[in-house]
């Protein structure tokens, strides 16, 4: 009878590390009595003799049993739920007390609270200043959202006209450079610079021009006849 489950085992051709899991479990049938008796497959079994039982195969695939039913204690991973815990701490754990006593700090100040009778009346001295400023404002708005492209326009003709008046200007000083002659301009400067100075006044007393020149020219020739004087030669 061993070598038939033997057989059987080796047909089923089940790997060793399987995912699905393979129950297998036979029921014999006495046909005295309606009872059945299911057993598991084991090394160590025994049929007893003289029984006509009559073996029906019973092969269930589960995922959480073993790969064969051997009758060996189940590991589960799923950690089962402590309804009745062993350890359980009766006392109870009070909280800290507080040392500081904690209290409200009342404010000194008090408000007090409005009259129900009379009411206070809110006044505005410049308030009709006040609103005739905003409504000036409001209506300058309006007018410049109104007259949008017309402001337009009139802002890019005084653009225009700026920009003619511009090129009026450079086109006289192109004019002028054009006309402009070296020769004469730094004979100017040159007349300038020859042109004899002659002051105002004469130590210290205003004279006219023409008595002045003569002064100086007297004064100059007595320096030259100082410088020339007539020297004995040896």
């Amino acid at each position: 009878m061993s070598t038939i489950w033997y057989r059987c085992f080796r047909q089923l051709n089940i790997p060793v590390r399987g995912i699905l899991t393979l129950k297998y479990s036979t029921s014999c049938h006495q046909p005295s009595s309606k009872s059945k008796i299911s057993f598991c497959h084991q090394p160590s079994m025994h049929f007893q003799p003289g029984l006509s039982s009559i073996f029906e195969p019973n092969l269930r695939l589960t995922a959480n049993h073993s790969i064969i039913d051997m009758g060996f204690p189940q590991i589960r991973k799923i950690n089962e739920i402590i309804d009745n815990p062993k350890n359980i701490n009766v006392h109870i754990i009070e909280p800290p007390q507080i040392s500081q006593s904690i209290e409200d700090k009342i404010p000194e100040k008090s408000l007090d609270l409005p009259t129900i009778g009379v009411q206070i009346e809110k006044q505005a001295a410049r308030l009709i200043v006040i609103r005739r400023r905003k409504m000036k404002k409001h209506k300058r708005r309006k007018m410049r959202k109104r007259l949008t492209y017309v402001l337009r326009k009139i802002k890019g003709k005084r653009e225009l006209n700026r920009e003619k008046a511009f090129h009026e200007e450079l086109l006289v000083q192109i004019r002028a450079a054009e006309k402009f002659n070296a020769k004469e301009y730094v004979a100017s400067r040159l007349e300038i610079l020859d042109k004899e100075r002659v002051p105002l006044k004469w130590q210290g007393v205003i004279l006219p021009e023409e008595m002045i020149r003569k002064l100086i020219k007297d004064k100059r020739e007595k320096e030259e006849q100082k410088r020339n004087k007539p020297r004995l030669a040896l």
